[in-house]
């Protein structure tokens, strides 16, 4: 809510902002600047910069038409008319559907002054770049999401560490409390909006073409569908053999070693250790025993592939851990 009153203040003081300049400049028709100012912000910096682009484009091309127009019919309703057929039809044909209102705004000044005069050129040209020009400023400041993206990234890394040590303690005792699935639905969703907020981030960044925020939120996306089937696996234990405190262990070390500069190598070594533990087990005493243990081996599959979804990542993307991010 914060959030949302501070954009709001922010677009209506761009809005005087742009007008007040125009009046201090000595613009007629002032007013027009602030809507302008308006209409130009867009969802995101790189929308913002390519409406911008286009409105300066098609303003070009309505002086160059509603010059003929007028000087034909006369600065007049029938000359303005004859002005809108033949520039709608050229905003229409290369899309540029958002100039279409602002400049026609614009051009139906020369109406009023009765000339396109260089003093009159002049005025709907400075009222277009301040408009123009306030509308970017105000949209550099109001739609960034880097901080959200860390945030939501944080509480991801969180979760998944609290998903894991739940594991462990399932695994070691069937009555744990509180074992129904919850934080996965709660990791699933921090998931989804740290998607959304990735993208909108990198929409926003006009030097920067990564797309290292989104890839990474992904990353974790393809981890979450593992932890799913690791939970199910889990939930269905019904007894503790031998072997399961060896699991819970090591589910245990991952939840504490989940930190972001770490490649997993060390972990898979681990893992690959207690494949072999468990391989040297004699085989179970009761069906109990070896569902149970079947169960814990096929975890254990999952979680390898839980572990490389990670280096996999980190294979691609070296960097990552130079800046401490897993």
């Amino acid at each position: 809510m914060e959030k949302y009153l501070s954009d709001v203040l922010t677009v209506v003081a761009a809005s005087i902002a742009a007008i007040l300049l125009a009046v201090l400049l000595g613009a007629e028709n002032y007013i027009s600047a602030g809507i302008i100012a308006i209409l130009t912000i867009q969802p995101t910096k790189r929308e913002t910069l390519k409406t911008a682009v286009i409105r300066l484009v098609a303003f070009v091309c309505a002086i160059l038409i509603s010059a003929v127009t007028f000087i034909v019919i006369g600065y007049n309703v029938a000359g303005f008319a004859a002005y809108l057929v033949l520039y709608i039809a050229l905003c229409v044909k290369f899309k540029w559907i958002s100039a279409m209102a602002v400049n026609s705004v614009l051009i139906s000044h020369f109406i009023s002054f009765g000339n396109m005069s260089f003093a009159a050129l002049g005025n709907e040209a400075l009222i277009f770049f301040l408009g123009v020009g306030m509308g970017i400023l105000v949209n550099l400041r109001i739609t960034g999401q880097k901080k959200k993206v860390e945030d939501l990234r944080n509480k991801a890394d969180d979760q998944i560490r609290n998903i894991l040590r739940r594991m462990a303690e399932r695994i070691k005792d069937k009555h744990v409390e509180g074992y129904d699935g919850e934080c996965l639905k709660e990791l699933d969703r921090i998931i989804d909006d740290g998607i959304r907020a990735a993208k909108s981030e990198h929409a926003n960044t006009l030097l920067d073409d990564s797309t290292y925020d989104i890839e990474y939120i992904k990353m974790r996306d393809k981890q979450y569908e593992v932890l799913l089937q690791m939970y199910n696996k889990v939930r269905r234990l019904d007894t503790a053999p031998e072997t399961a405190e060896h699991v819970s262990i090591f589910l245990e070390k991952v939840s504490r070693e989940y930190s972001r500069d770490n490649d997993v190598k060390d972990l898979l070594d681990s893992l690959d250790r207690l494949h072999i533990y468990m391989d040297s087990q004699p085989l179970p005493s009761s069906r109990a025993e070896f569902e149970d243990r079947a169960l814990l081996y096929a975890l254990l599959v999952d979680l390898r592939d839980f572990l490389e979804i990670k280096r996999d990542f980190a294979a691609v993307n070296p960097d990552s851990l130079k800046q401490g991010l897993f």
